[in-house]
């Protein structure tokens, strides 16, 4: 609320010899309480919206930023190669962290197959559509995985609880996206819907 962005790092300086241990120790100091101020107008920020991290800056001050952080698990990813970050427009700074955004996608795309093999395992994972209908319309299902672009058509009866395939989507009664419905009954109950490539989810 207070601080207008950009921040400006206004009290940053040092004196003397630029290589004595006492100017050094002197700027890493000040580094981090810049960061830290940083980091409180972030931590508002993340409060309101809960998104994920992307840190881009050189190593020094990405290390530094982490150090004083308050919530450090939120950074999903740090970019130290992005060049002209001084003049460079919003859209560089998207184009040069697409590279790490990816792998982490990757990293929770192979943490969630881990998760459905682990619940295969135990005897608790749903396939059948009908099943994980039922289990979304009672709040039984705690997380959803669903091919992108995965779209069926099919007549849903709540008092039933029943969700049976069709062929016309145009047909009386049908509903032509009930995978969007099971991902509402999902997320209303409390449960989270994780979208997964279709490459990955056959």
């Amino acid at each position: 609320e207070n601080i207008q962005f950009p921040v400006e790092n206004n009290g940053l300086y040092t004196t003397g010899d630029g290589g004595s241990d006492r100017s050094s120790n002197n700027e890493s100091s000040h580094l981090k309480e810049y960061f830290n101020q940083v980091d409180k107008s972030v931590q508002e920020l993340w409060g309101e919206h809960k998104m994920p991290l992307v840190i881009v800056g050189d190593a020094k001050n990405i290390g530094y930023y982490k150090e004083v952080c308050d919530r450090p698990d939120n950074i999903i990813a740090t970019v130290s190669n992005a060049t002209n970050l001084e003049d460079g427009s919003a859209q560089h700074i998207v184009d040069s962290v697409q590279e790490a955004v990816e792998e982490y996608r990757t990293s929770l795309h192979h943490a969630a197959l881990g998760e459905i093999d682990k619940a295969r395992g135990a005897n608790m994972l749903q396939t059948d559509l009908q099943e994980v209908y039922r289990s979304a319309f009672q709040g039984a299902g705690e997380t959803l995985y669903v091919r992108r672009g995965y779209i069926q058509s099919a007549k849903i009866d709540e008092k039933a609880q029943t969700l049976s395939l069709a062929s016309d989507a145009s047909a009386e009664g049908v509903t032509d996206d009930a995978i969007g419905e099971i991902i509402e009954h999902v997320i209303h109950n409390g449960g989270e819907a994780v979208f997964m490539p279709q490459d990955i989810m056959g």
